[in-house]
């Protein structure tokens, strides 16, 4: 480390030829790389380095003592970038003789060139190996142990190379450490579309980054990439062959553990936008068979999961304003009994009011909107709906016009409702119950058209709010005993009511009296 002034340098790696002649011998260039600091902390500005060598140490700072060797040479306006600079050094030939030397380093600001140049130490040795990148395998490189070297390489770094069945770059990490990782790549970049690692295959069944956690405990990650960009990309496969099958991310795991992941996507924001999502999957394809996320299962387990705690477990959006595409289409090629297209379940025993296994919401204010729409090519059922003690398939209105259950068939001949077992019941039926169905009791309030109050009455006003105003109305009665066995109904007119009138003579309408009413709206 060199110091002057509050100002220090850390360099990170000499002797990396980066030029050669056309005979293919190694140039006389050299990448030198370090990190600026002022007062202990890392300098962004832009810079003009002065590289000279020396044949001595030296002392002091700036270093005094020994006698230049060579030339001087100068670099200007060097970006630093939180310190971290990079630059190609060139003293000319005939310089590394095998003789010791010190490579000394002075700077300035590249903002006025009339600044004076500061001078660093002490000087660094330069070690007499310059052809050491050559060394294939080796466990030092110009006495830098090579686990310490991979943090010191230069940036950008391009391998390349042929391999058959093999690989060019291969990261493997044998430890069964929680948090363990073979591969990284992290995008630090805060704007731009970055990419922590990008992979690509050309093959027409390769694979663009193929990562596997095969440790069969810990959490371990075959690739983990990181973005902080707000457009970057942690990891993106990329398959750019037009051809073939092969993912451009395949994520496995040979984990036999319950709850164990081949690809994991996570939105770890508790206060996430709308629309975030833990694995998005996105097809540009214009073709009617293609999926944005497609999930299969080999067993008895689940294709596709979502899992809400509060919000919704899957949601699929038909965001076209026009076509008869599905928001969510789910499809059963069994031809067992019972196999179902789509599985609604409510796990608990003891389930809210009005929860729901499967719901459908149509917000559309049209008249012929459906909430769920069931059909059924065969003989068989539209929409089939079981309970075990309560209701099978239950329809509610809730606008004062609207209709609860609508039954229609196709023409004169075909069946609108069909009852195969039981009675049709109208729950809270009773007496003078405002129902469709309801049992009409005479008392002395509801008697009429008497030729002694309260004694010889022949009318009964029904009064319910079914058919109170409604002369369209059709009344359905039935006299229970000890009524009079012949009745009819009309509706009057003056009063919007309709009226029961016994049908004998000398029998009159006596309070007790009860009928059973069935009403229907036309």
């Amino acid at each position: 480390m060199k110091r002057a002034r509050g100002f220090s340098i850390e360099s990170i790696i000499v002797c990396i030829a980066s030029a050669t002649t056309q005979a293919g011998s190694v140039g006389t260039a050299f990448t030198y790389q370090g990190q600026l600091k002022q007062d202990g902390l890392p300098l962004s500005d832009f810079i003009d380095f002065r590289f000279s060598l020396w044949n001595a140490a030296g002392a002091g700072t700036p270093p005094s003592g020994g006698s230049q060797v060579g030339s001087s040479f100068n670099t200007t306006n060097v970006k630093v970038d939180n310190g971290l600079f990079t630059v190609q050094v060139d003293f000319g030939v005939n310089i590394f003789d095998g003789q010791a030397l010190w490579l000394q380093i002075a700077f300035r600001r590249s903002a006025g060139s009339i600044n004076p140049y500061v001078t660093l130490g002490p000087r660094q040795p330069v070690t007499p190996a310059p052809y050491a990148q050559f060394a294939i395998e080796a466990d030092t490189l110009d006495g830098i142990d090579s686990t310490e070297l991979l943090t010191q390489l230069p940036v950008p770094l391009d391998v390349a190379g042929v391999e058959a069945g093999g690989y060019v770059v291969r990261g493997t990490n044998s430890a069964t450490d929680a948090g363990s990782v073979g591969i990284r790549g992290r995008s630090r970049a805060f704007t731009g579309e970055t990419i922590g690692v990008e992979g690509e295959s050309f093959s027409e069944d390769g694979t663009g980054v193929l990562g596997l956690g095969s440790s069969a405990i810990g959490t371990t990650f075959g690739v983990v990439g990181q973005a902080d960009s707000s457009s970057g990309t942690g990891v993106r496969g990329w398959h750019a062959n037009s051809g073939g099958t092969s993912p451009g991310v395949l994520g496995e795991t040979d984990s036999s553990t319950a709850n164990a992941v081949g690809v994991l996507g996570r939105v770890n924001s508790t206060g996430a936008g709308s629309n975030s999502s833990g694995v998005r999957g996105v097809n540009f394809s214009l073709n009617s068979n293609g999926y944005g996320v497609n999930g299969e299962h080999a067993g008895g387990g689940t294709g596709v999961r979502g899992v809400s705690q509060t919000g919704i477990g899957v949601l699929g959006t038909h965001s076209a304003a026009t076509g008869t595409g599905a928001g969510v289409s789910a499809e059963t090629h069994s031809t067992t009994s019972n196999a179902n297209a789509i599985l609604g379940t409510v796990i608990p025993t003891n389930p809210g009011g009005f929860s729901t296994a499967v719901r459908g919401v149509n917000n559309g204010t049209g008249g012929n909107g459906i909430g769920v729409w069931g059909s059924q090519n065969g003989g068989g059922y539209g929409v089939f709906g079981t309970a075990e003690t309560g209701t099978g398939v239950y329809g509610k209105a809730n606008d004062p016009g609207g209709t609860g259950v609508r039954a229609e068939g196709n023409g004169t001949s075909s069946t609108a409702l069909a009852v195969a077992s039981g009675a049709i019941k109208v729950p809270g039926a009773g007496v003078n119950t405002n129902t469709a169905a309801f049992v009409h009791e005479v008392t002395n309030g509801n008697q009429s058209n008497c030729t002694l109050p309260g004694i010889a009455c022949y009318d009964t006003i029904i009064d319910n709010a079914y058919c109170n105003n409604d002369p369209n109305a059709m009344i359905f009665i039935t006299a229970r005993s000890p009524a009079p066995a012949s009745v009819f109904v009309y509706y009057d007119t003056d009063t919007g009511r309709w009226i029961l009138e016994s049908n004998v003579t000398l029998t009159y309408m006596n309070v007790g009296n009860q009928f059973n009413v069935l009403v229907i709206k036309p």
